[in-house]
C-alpha cells in the first residue's frame, strides 16, 4: 500500500484581527479544521486543533517536523483536495456544533460525488470544489445562530484550498511535493499558511517503507 498524508508547515500572523486599537487589548486565539476528498471517493475530516499560541503581528508557529492533519493508505494512483478553515475564539461554540458541521459536509459532498458518477465524470474530487460555498455559509450560519456573533463572516476567514499535483501514473518513488503558500484576510486580521502533500511508496502495516524500496 502507497501512502498520502496532508502536511501542515507552518502558521504564520501577518496582521492581528481586529484593527490597531484591538490589537493593543489582547492577542488572537484562533483555531482551524477542513475536510478533504480523494479521487478513490474516501472522505477525509481535519478535526478542530489550536494550531500555537496566541498571536501577535509578526508570530510563527513553525512544524518540524510538519503537522501531519490527515493521511491515507491507498494502491495504484490517487490525487487529492483539501480545504481548511481559520475561525476565532470568539465563536468557540462551534466546537459544540463540530458534528452538524461535519455532518453536513459529508452529506453534501457525497451527495455531489454521486451526481458526478452519474453523469460519467471521472474526476470526483470536483464535489469538493463545487461545495465549499454552501459550507462555508453554513458554518457561518452556525456561528451566527449559537453564539452572541451577527456577522460570522467576519470571524471566520476565507478557506484555503490544497491540491494534489495531477498523478498521472502509479508513485515509483517516494517524494514531498513543493510547499504551498496560502494568506487570507479577515476582521482586519491577515494569516498566512504553509502546507504540502507527501506521497510513500510501499508502505507496510507497520508504517514503514518497504525495505526494497528506496525511498528518498
Amino acid at each position: 500500500m502507497n501512502k498520502l498524508s496532508f502536511l501542515l508547515n507552518s502558521v504564520k500572523c501577518l496582521d492581528e484581527t481586529g484593527g490597531k486599537y484591538r490589537e493593543w487589548l489582547g492577542n488572537d486565539e484562533i483555531y482551524m479544521f477542513g475536510f478533504g476528498l480523494l479521487s478513490n471517493g474516501l472522505t477525509t475530516v481535519i478535526r478542530i486543533f489550536e494550531p500555537g499560541g496566541n498571536f501577535d503581528d509578526g508570530e510563527i508557529v513553525n512544524y518540524n517536523p510538519p503537522k501531519i492533519l490527515n493521511s491515507n493508505e491507498f494502491n495504484g494512483q490517487l490525487d487529492a483536495i483539501y480545504t481548511l478553515w481559520i475561525y476565532e475564539k470568539d465563536i468557540n461554540l462551534i466546537d459544540i456544533r463540530w458534528s452538524e458541521i461535519n455532518n453536513y459536509y459529508l452529506r453534501m459532498v457525497q451527495e455531489r460525488v454521486v451526481e458526478l458518477r452519474v453523469a460519467g465524470e471521472t474526476n470526483i474530487i470536483q464535489a469538493h470544489k463545487d461545495i465549499l460555498e454552501k459550507v462555508h455559509k453554513r458554518v457561518c450560519d452556525i456561528a451566527e445562530n449559537y453564539t452572541w456573533i451577527s456577522n460570522a463572516d467576519d470571524e471566520v476567514f476565507p478557506y484555503m484550498t490544497f491540491e494534489t499535483p495531477p498523478q498521472n501514473i502509479s508513485i515509483i518513488k517516494s517524494y514531498e511535493t513543493p510547499i504551498t503558500n496560502k494568506v487570507v484576510t479577515a476582521h482586519d486580521g491577515k494569516y498566512e499558511i504553509k502546507a504540502h502533500f507527501k506521497f510513500e511508496k510501499s508502505v507496510n502495516h507497520s508504517g514503514g517503507l518497504n525495505p526494497n524500496d528506496d525511498g528518498v
